[in-house]
């Protein structure tokens, strides 16, 4: 794999030429071939008629429904208001006549009053009517769910989805790929291995395992005067005070071999009380989350979060 790198102190770093996959790197580097990589992915998306990746809940086809909703709203809101300055009133009466709040010729108290009479008298000779209203009523407000919304990613949550952010974002991806990459190492044994070779007095196999973590951390790639190693890349889910995200099984003992050897169990139900790492290893493929196992280690990896056991 050849890797060009190059450094800008231009704001808007994706402005830069990219060089497509087909394409080499360098003039000292062969290059790939066209199949790995399309000849137009280099080029920025149009994005104009790209939808957002929330999924809408609810949708309405009313026009300004919006604006019926917030008049509704408003009269409600005016309603209660009315209500509450005359039940105050008449409660603690004023030496003003009918203790009525005066908004002018008319008063609109007055005329409000008649009119909340009139509705009662409704109630009471057409019961079934006024109730179906009501359910009509509270339908209506129930509409307001339209505009509610989950989202099924973060991105939605930060960048529109014509933005500059997404667009950048959708350029790199397709030139370069993920932000970060997920590799997979597998390790397969001979068919002349016993089934049962793994116990507890034979350690060889996790110290095979511990030197093969330990060489791909020390990974390093020469470019130029400039040298490049895996913690220079790698992923940090929680900074870079953490380590990389290795989801491996010596990863429950922080990639240390050292921390693997010296486990001691201080569970009392078991027979011996000496080097026995599979009990707290067991515990953590069944229990990744766990703090603290009866060894006294964590199950949590050198980056500071559990283990992924799939």
């Amino acid at each position: 794999m050849h890797t060009n790198f190059e450094f800008t102190r231009d704001k808007k770093a994706m402005n830069i030429p990219t060089t497509p996959c087909h394409k080499p790197a360098n003039p000292q580097t062969p290059a790939c071939g066209i199949i790995d990589c399309p000849l137009e992915s280099y080029q920025l998306l149009d994005l104009s008629e790209m939808e957002t990746r929330g999924v809408r809940v609810f949708e309405h086809q009313i026009k300004y429904f919006e604006w019926f909703l917030r008049l509704c709203g408003c009269f409600t809101l005016t309603m209660i208001l009315i209500f509450a300055l005359k039940y105050s009133c008449h409660r603690s009466p004023t030496a003003s006549e009918n203790c009525y709040v005066d908004f002018g010729p008319g008063s609109l108290e007055v005329q409000f009053e008649h009119l909340c009479v009139q509705y009662a008298q409704v109630v009471i000779h057409q019961p079934l009517k006024c109730v179906f209203l009501g359910l009509f009523v509270a339908s209506l407000c129930c509409f307001g769910n339209v505009w509610f919304h989950s989202l099924t990613h973060s991105i939605d949550q930060v960048s529109a989805a014509d933005g500059e952010t997404r667009r950048h974002q959708k350029t790199f991806i397709e030139t370069f790929g993920p932000t970060h990459r997920i590799e997979q190492v597998f390790m397969t044994f001979p068919p002349s291995m016993p089934e049962n070779f793994l116990n507890q007095d034979d350690t060889h196999f996790f110290d095979e395992m511990f030197q093969l973590i330990n060489r791909i951390q020390n990974l390093t790639v020469f470019q130029g005067d400039s040298k490049f190693s895996l913690d220079d890349i790698c992923y940090r889910p929680l900074g870079k005070t953490k380590g990389c995200a290795i989801m491996s099984p010596t990863n429950y003992f922080q990639n240390n071999w050292n921390t693997f050897v010296n486990v001691e169990d201080n569970e009392e139900d078991f027979d011996y009380n000496e080097h026995n790492p599979f009990t707290h290893l067991k515990h953590c493929i069944f229990h990744p989350f766990t703090v603290k196992t009866p060894t006294g280690l964590s199950c949590f990896g050198e980056f500071g979060g559990p283990i992924d056991r799939r």
